[in-house]
């Protein structure tokens, strides 16, 4: 382990709580460093989304033995590196934690305070277990997941699931604590695996092998069909793993990689009709397309459905924006590394605005997918830091937004043609509240299928939405 391991993971933290620097970008650019190995990484990593994700907990625990009075915050970013460590990790060193944790308080702010920070370290290490914390009635939910108030009181009412509203807020009381349980106690990443070819799969699991990457393939209750998803726990950099170099595997979580499932299966037999009749062009546009990863998921199932047919590859067209022209970088990569070149000319990707008609889009596509700018919620588990930048007064804005790319978006479709909105959050206001207020406002579109998916244990996923609408005139 990296001798100074304990001030790196101080020096994110304090990017990252007071310089709101975002977790999973700040963690990613430690990989560019020279200095620091791959395994220290992995440890460095585990030690502040940990902290990050148990931050309420853990402030808990230090104001219990510091009778709630004011500490410098960089003292207290040492006590939360030492209560994590000693609580949380089953640290059997505990003297050389707290050894180490009083060494960085003195470096950092002198003799006294860290004498000051080796006292509180050892009364909790004495007198706390993380088993006796969870099992305290007295503590609450909130202070146990670390929800902040403002989002716990927002999802008493806004949570995304059908109930009986007289129960609804007792039963999103027990929804909220298994989400936000499930946040903490998932720290897998999920890996689509680009090919059915069983040669290349063995190589993958080969490869996984002897870099002693812990993979299974995924085995939850979202039921997929056309594709196939391996669960890794002990990931920490791709860029060393040839298998995702070559584009044979791609990180998307279950819940999008389902939803991809489900749009295909419908959408498959739209093209039954459409293709093997006319054999006509097949449009598809994804309008917030960054980082591409849906597209690339349709293509791949699309690829094979084209061979399978006897259909010629070139009539799939698929049209990729996005906003922002550096998340435009990323689509073209992703698609150089995932896809074959001699299908680079099918997939066409520029910077376009969402919310502005384009008249010659008008009525040319088959299938439009919007995959709108959400509040993330239900990317917590990757992202621990968006809860504490959670703010209500924004979703107004969001909704706003994601009404008016609704709204632009839904001109392009063809009748029959298909228009898909989703997000990644479990928000009601960004998700079944849009959709039902767009079918209230457009007689021209019906509702094929609708899903929340909310994070939990037998789902082993994040959180998810989409709707599907078909054009009917």
């Amino acid at each position: 382990m990296h001798k100074n391991y304990r001030k790196i993971v101080y020096e994110a933290l304090y990017e990252i709580i007071y310089n709101k620097q975002f977790c999973h970008i700040y963690i990613n650019s430690l990989l560019n460093d020279k200095n620091i190995d791959t395994q220290d990484i992995k440890i460095i990593r585990r030690v502040v989304y940990g902290i990050i994700e148990n931050k309420i907990l853990i402030d808990y625990i230090i104001n219990k033995y510091t009778k709630n009075k004011k500490i410098d915050k960089k003292i207290s970013l040492v006590l939360s590196i030492g209560v994590y460590e000693l609580l949380f990790l089953n640290n059997k060193k505990e003297y050389a934690t707290i050894n180490e944790c009083v060494e960085l308080a003195k470096h950092l702010k002198g003799h006294f305070l860290s004498k000051f920070v080796n006292a509180i370290l050892n009364n909790i290490n004495k007198n706390e277990s993380i088993e006796q914390i969870y099992s305290d009635e007295n503590i609450t939910d909130k202070i146990k997941y670390s929800i902040p108030d403002s989002l716990y009181d927002y999802l008493m009412t806004n949570l995304n699931v059908a109930k009986d509203e007289h129960s609804k807020i007792e039963n999103n009381k027990e929804l909220v604590k298994n989400i936000f349980e499930y946040f903490i106690n998932n720290n897998s990443i999920c890996l689509r695996i680009n090919t059915k070819n069983e040669n290349i799969i063995n190589n993958i699991n080969k490869e996984f092998d002897e870099l002693n990457i812990k993979y299974n393939i995924y085995d939850g209750d979202l039921i997929l069909n056309n594709f196939k998803v391996y669960v890794v726990s002990n990931l920490v950099n791709l860029n060393n793993i040839k298998n995702f170099a070559n584009g044979n595997i791609t990180v998307e979580d279950v819940a999008s990689v389902y939803y991809m499932d489900k749009l295909f299966d419908i959408f498959k037999k739209y093209l039954d009709l459409k293709i093997n009749n006319t054999n006509e062009n097949l449009f598809i546009l994804d309008a917030c397309s960054a980082p591409g990863g849906k597209t690339l998921a349709l293509f791949e199932v699309l690829k094979y459905y084209m061979f399978d047919n006897n259909i010629d590859k070139d009539l799939i067209k698929f049209v990729c924006h996005d906003i922002n022209s550096d998340k435009i970088l990323k689509i073209d990569n992703n698609i150089k590394r995932e896809i074959n070149e001699d299908y680079h000319k099918n997939i066409f990707v520029s910077v376009k605005d969402a919310t502005i008609i384009d008249d010659n889009y008008i009525d040319k596509f088959d299938l439009v997918m919007l995959d709108v700018p959400c509040s993330g919620l239900g990317s917590i588990a990757k992202k621990p830091d968006i809860k504490y930048n959670f703010d209500s007064m924004k979703i107004d804005e969001l909704n706003h937004l994601q009404k008016k790319i609704l709204d632009t978006n839904k001109n392009y479709v063809k009748i029959d043609g298909l228009l898909s909105y989703s997000t990644c959050t479990f928000n009601k206001k960004e998700n079944d509240d849009i959709v039902y207020d767009f079918l209230d406002k457009n007689d021209n579109f019906e509702l094929l299928q609708i899903e929340q998916i909310i994070p939990n244990i037998n789902n082993k996923s994040d959180g998810f939405f989409y709707s599907i609408f078909k054009r009917i005139k």
